[in-house]
């Protein structure tokens, strides 16, 4: 798996989106066995053709059954008919969330280099406090 490829794809179209997961421990906190990477993108007509066009480039394939695997299509609105997508890419497997369960994000703001989050949670912080 090439980590970087993957989310330099998705910088380069402007993707706005935490690491969640696995890789983000990693990377972030401890080290942890993994095999994809994560990502919560921004659920919007701005930011989803920015997904569909790094996808693209990644040479992201998905499908509805395994027999329907193929590349992504051109037009983004396909990514509009689930909120969860396990997809493979050259340099390996990528999940993107259009939501995720039990958590709900108010905002994701970009500043500067880095995308803040505004969390509403059932009592709970993003780190589960």
């Amino acid at each position: 798996m090439n980590v970087d490829e993957i989310l330099d794809a998705l910088n380069r179209e402007q993707v706005e989106y935490p690491l969640i997961g696995g890789m983000n421990f990693l990377l972030r906190h401890r080290p942890e066995l993994t095999f994809d990477v994560d990502v919560w993108v921004r659920d919007d007509s701005t930011n989803l053709p920015r997904l569909n066009r790094a996808l693209r480039a990644l040479g992201a394939e998905w499908g509805e059954t395994e027999m329907d695997w193929k590349p992504v299509p051109e037009d983004w609105r396909w990514l509009l008919h689930q909120g969860l997508f396990c997809l493979t890419t050259r340099h390996g497997a990528l999940d993107s969330f259009r939501e995720v369960c039990s958590a709900s994000r108010k905002s994701l703001k970009r500043e500067g280099d880095s995308l803040t989050l505004a969390w509403e949670a059932e009592g709970r912080s993003p780190r589960g406090a």
